[in-house]
């Protein structure tokens, strides 16, 4: 998902795309999302799965391809029946049982608290989920399920933002578990602002919050180079274009710095 952006800056293929998507619906377990394809390697994170989803809008958009979408669209309706699942029936929210990150969700390596549980990161990709299934939906002329996947998405966001956000600090909390709520995390404030989880009289207190919260030293990071994308989004839709510029030059300035010629799998991956 992540790189696919990247392509599309780069080379603006969609064919690469288009066969990861088969790959991975073709991995599908009644529902239940492998994580890697063709070979799962026992990997389900729900954050995976949903970013599928998002992948095939994504290719939508770019191609106006309504035969893959066509062909591919039995497994969304499948992914999202399964996601379903786990919600919780007094909130409406996406409720993740405790686990390790490859039975739940990675959302980056450094987010440990954000995995399980009423997760502000996991519901705010579940509510772009349901939106862009619903988009997708419209385009293959089924509109009561557009109409039901968008009232969903409505109902995590009405839920989201008022279980999961503090007016009085303008930050979302990682998650709700076991009844309790645990602090705030960047990657809670940057996955609601990249999804548009946040509503716009919040969006600059929550976007205050992000980069006020990422680590000033690059050498002890607490957003990885995957999460940083979302970070990235986040700010990049707050109208937050210096801070994000700043963030870059920062942290990719260090690793450029350490000698890495590609972008590794964590910012201090030479140690």
């Amino acid at each position: 998902f992540v790189i696919d952006h990247a392509n599309m800056a780069a080379f603006g293929d969609s064919a690469v795309l288009a066969r990861g998507l088969w790959q991975l619906a073709e991995a599908f377990e009644n529902g239940r999302p492998q994580a890697l394809a063709p070979n799962g390697a026992g990997n389900y994170m729900l954050d995976y799965g949903m970013l599928w989803a998002q992948s095939l809008a994504s290719y939508y958009q770019r191609t106006g391809d309504t035969a893959l979408v066509g062909q591919l669209y039995p497994a969304l309706g499948s992914l999202l029946g399964y996601l379903a699942g786990y919600t919780n029936p007094t909130s409406g929210l996406l409720d993740i049982p405790y686990g390790d990150w490859s039975q739940t969700s990675l959302i980056d390596w450094a987010a440990s608290t954000d995995r399980y549980g009423q997760s502000t990161a996991v519901n705010a990709l579940y509510y772009r989920t349901l939106l862009d299934a619903a988009g997708l939906a419209d385009a293959l002329g089924d509109t009561a399920q557009a109409a039901a996947w968008r009232l969903q998405a409505a109902q995590v966001k009405a839920a989201a933002n008022t279980r999961l956000y503090l007016p009085a600090s303008g930050a979302y909390v990682a998650t709700i578990y076991g009844g309790q709520a645990r602090p705030a995390t960047p990657h809670a404030q940057a996955w609601a602002l990249a999804n548009d989880l946040v509503p716009p009289s919040e969006q600059g207190r929550v976007a205050d919050k992000l980069v006020s919260m990422i680590s000033p030293d690059p050498a002890t990071p607490n957003v990885e180079i995957y999460g940083m994308f979302w970070v990235l989004e986040g700010l990049g839709r707050a109208g937050r274009i210096a801070e994000a510029n700043a963030i870059i030059r920062r942290y990719y300035g260090y690793m450029l710095d350490r000698g890495a010629t590609t972008w590794w799998e964590l910012f201090n991956s030479n140690r």
